[in-house]
């Protein structure tokens, strides 16, 4: 989207539109502004070479309102000005006397009183903008949650602000060189949004399922369904400048860092104070907060606008630092994935009590008929042909103990020193007693239960253009873990090679990351005019 203004200085006449409804006042300027938008083809990031540039959803590029901000020489500000009615009539403000050239122009889009008011600060002590809520929809302030209901929220529209702010030069005088000048121009302003936007896709076989295996872990095998794959974005910077800051200094090798972020020292950052956002995600399958992935398809990536919004957030990474594990102060994935094992440990009598219902599918208990071993023991090994009887052993387990401990249909047990899955009443034969589960529940010995078959994951967002899946030290894998404003971050995930558990582990999910630019917000010039002082 191109915003075009015009800013004019303009004399007093007996046409002229003043504030207040005054008709002549000494010593002072009218500011006229116009604007007005056309066109739907800019980008942008921290720099200007990002090609090709990747589209926005139509609405992501609404302006509702525009701010200017005008810094004189010495520092003090005019209080901000806001526009309403961008493409209406010609906006007039009073203005003190003033040198434009020795004048700073910043243009805003979208933002509250309290965000222009943060911007003016951070000029002037580097002050941040402190997100108003402590929630998983904290970006609320400056965008919907995600695209999905970007409707919902009463909001669509997005926060935006120039890249750098520009001080006016002279293009025009008078015949006059001691008269004052009648035209300035401040050069193009390119706005980005404040946010990122962060899809997870998956590959798919042609009937829908993820990738799911392990070399070296034989009993993993099984089906996740891309349609149960869901996720949503933790670790969340509760603080951004309105403008974004770039550190020109930073050396090629550190690019990766260049962005300058309030919370910048990773190493010194507390991330049980305000500064992040972090909630465990275990056991929220059905969070509100989760979104749906998509099936990948690369061909078409330039057609996904779909995604969770974000703060940004960036770091410099001590060197001398070693991190372990899930870490809150970095912005990372959570991926929430429903999994049935192909290789399940039963409950002998489980084959009688299934060729007993009536309820069930007659290919289905033909399958599983055929699964009996002739060797009877208590707990056997079956290796399940499809999903459906994988899926029923597990729920027939459960209905045979009437569902006592009331978990839901899907759930199975990990026993995670043999790593072998089992239905709930083999779990039962094999050292856990039903009795302590009742009364009290999360005893299950060397078991892990996946409540309705959810296991949870998760991954950093990769913020290099060129991310290929390679491995990387413990130091590496955080360092890219970089999240930018305005760039659209494409999360494609190839396999999964472990159940995800209440210990997630970044090694049990393989993902692709494409980080792209995202089209600009906004961009036009602003002219402004001079042509006589008010007397």
């Amino acid at each position: 989207m191109c915003i075009f203004s015009l800013l004019s200085l303009a004399g007093c006449s007996e046409d002229a539109v003043l504030p207040d409804g005054q008709t002549n006042v000494s010593d002072k300027t009218l500011l006229t502004l116009n604007f007005s938008i056309e066109g739907e083809d800019t980008a942008s990031r921290a720099v200007d070479d990002d090609d090709p540039e990747h589209p926005a959803a139509t609405w992501e590029n609404n302006i509702v309102t525009l701010q200017v901000f005008i810094k004189h020489a010495d520092g003090t500000w005019e209080e901000p000005i806001y526009l309403w009615d961008i493409t209406g009539s010609p906006y007039t403000v009073e203005l003190d006397d003033l040198d434009l050239t020795q004048t700073t122009v910043y243009v805003g889009a979208n933002l509250t009183m309290a965000q222009a008011q943060a911007f003016i600060q951070q000029e002037t002590d580097d002050a941040a903008y402190t997100f108003t809520n402590n929630v998983f929809d904290l970006v609320t302030d400056l965008s919907p949650y995600s695209t999905e209901n970007s409707d919902l929220t009463g909001r669509r529209h997005i926060a935006m602000f120039c890249t750098k702010g520009i001080k006016p030069k002279v293009t025009e005088t008078s015949e006059d060189e001691e008269a004052t000048p009648i035209e300035y121009t401040t050069g193009p302003f390119n706005l980005k949004r404040l946010v990122a936007k962060i899809l997870v896709t998956c590959k798919t076989d042609g009937n829908g399922y993820v990738p799911v295996s392990n070399k070296n872990a034989e009993n993993f095998e099984g089906w996740i369904r891309q349609s149960d794959v869901k996720y949503l974005v933790n670790g969340l910077n509760r603080k951004t400048f309105i403008m974004q800051q770039i550190n020109s200094e930073v050396s090629e090798a550190q690019a990766y860092a260049n962005v300058v972020d309030p919370n910048n020292e990773l190493s010194v950052t507390n991330a049980n104070n305000d500064d992040f956002y972090f909630q465990p995600i275990e056991g929220e399958y059905d969070s509100p907060y989760l979104r749906a992935t998509l099936p990948f398809a690369e061909a078409e990536l330039s057609s996904y606008t779909e995604g969770i919004y974000c703060p940004e957030n960036t770091f410099a990474l001590d060197e001398t630092i070693t991190f372990e594990g899930q870490q809150a102060q970095i912005t990372h994935v959570c991926v929430a994935a429903k999994f049935t094992p192909r290789n399940l440990q039963v409950e002998y009598d489980l084959f009688n009590y299934v060729a007993e219902q009536q309820d069930i599918e007659p290919d289905i208990k033909e399958d599983i008929e055929e699964l009996r071993p002739s060797n009877i023991d208590e707990v056997v090994t079956v290796e399940c042909p499809s999903e459906a009887v994988a899926r029923q052993l597990l729920l027939s387990s459960l209905q045979r103990a009437n569902n006592r401990n009331g978990f839901p249909e899907g759930t199975y047990f990990y026993h995670n020193k043999v790593k072998a899955f089992y239905t709930y009443g083999a779990m039962g034969r094999d050292g856990v007693s039903m009795d302590d589960i009742d009364t009290n529940p999360g005893v299950f010995g060397d078991f892990v239960p996946y409540i309705g078959g959810w296991g949870y994951y998760y991954t950093y967002v990769d913020n290099r253009e060129d991310y290929e899946l390679t491995p990387n030290g413990w130091n590496e894998f955080y360092r890219h873990g970089q999240v930018e404003r305005n760039r659209y971050y494409i999360l494609n995930i190839t396999r999964f090679t472990r159940p995800g558990s209440s210990v997630t582990n970044p090694n049990y999910i393989m993902v692709h990351t494409y980080s792209l630019p995202w089209e600009k917000g906004g961009s036009g010039e602003i002219t402004l005019n001079p042509e006589d002082e008010i007397k």
